[in-house]
């Protein structure tokens, strides 16, 4: 239950990074009444990260059954946000979303890779297929339109190898620091700004460490 920072320095806009990382339970994982859409850590960083960014617009790559979809749109409720959640199926996401829609839930039908994304968000949450070269592909196109500032979150990090793969070598090659939750499922954390001087290998690279 480590989180690691890519860098040299720690972030200056986020001082209090274990608030928006919240800690575990004991039996791993994390609860709490304005979190009951999902267990884990991941539930309460993505809530905690759309308020501490009064995040006006999120957008979700990889709807599936709802489950992130949902505490998306809790945490929208309090900014006064927007969901877009985009899958190439059209999900049903009634077990998450009361009445399966949302005034404030966008649902598009489509490739992520093909969709022609042109709008500004807060926040981009990548959790789709998990394949190397897909979540590659997600990363190199959305984060352009990650706003300052904002994040990119990649979810399932410890649990897929290929997510993590893809997200150690492209972090690598845009020469970009980010954190990197190893908890639960795990999860992966790009800031802008941009934290840091841009990193070195990962034999080499500092880290600041926190046990939240």
């Amino acid at each position: 239950m480590i989180v690691y920072f890519l860098g040299q320095e720690k972030p200056e806009w986020f001082p209090h990074l274990d608030r928006y990382l919240p800690k575990l339970q004991p039996d791993g994982t994390y609860n709490d009444p304005k979190h009951d859409h999902e267990h884990g850590v991941s539930a309460a960083a993505m809530y905690e990260l759309v308020v501490a960014l009064n995040a006006k617009a999120v957008l979700e790559l990889g709807t599936r059954m709802g489950k992130s979809t949902g505490i998306l749109l809790v945490a929208l409720e309090r900014t006064g946000g927007h969901l877009y959640s985009m899958d190439i199926n059209d999900c049903d996401v009634s077990t998450y979303v009361p009445g399966g829609a949302s005034p404030q839930l966008t649902k598009i039908v489509s490739d992520d890779r093909l969709y022609a994304w042109d709008i500004p968000v807060d926040m981009v949450l990548i959790d789709s297929s998990h394949l190397y070269d897909h979540t590659k592909e997600q990363m190199t196109k959305y984060w352009p339109h990650v706003k300052t500032p904002g994040v990119m979150v990649l979810s399932d990090t410890d649990s897929h190898f290929s997510q993590k793969r893809a997200v150690q070598d492209w972090a690598e090659e845009m020469r970009l620091s980010y954190v990197f939750d190893t908890r639960g499922q795990g999860g992966a954390y790009f800031f802008k700004p941009v934290y840091g001087e841009r990193c070195r290998d990962r034999v080499t690279v500092d880290r600041w460490e926190t046990g939240v």
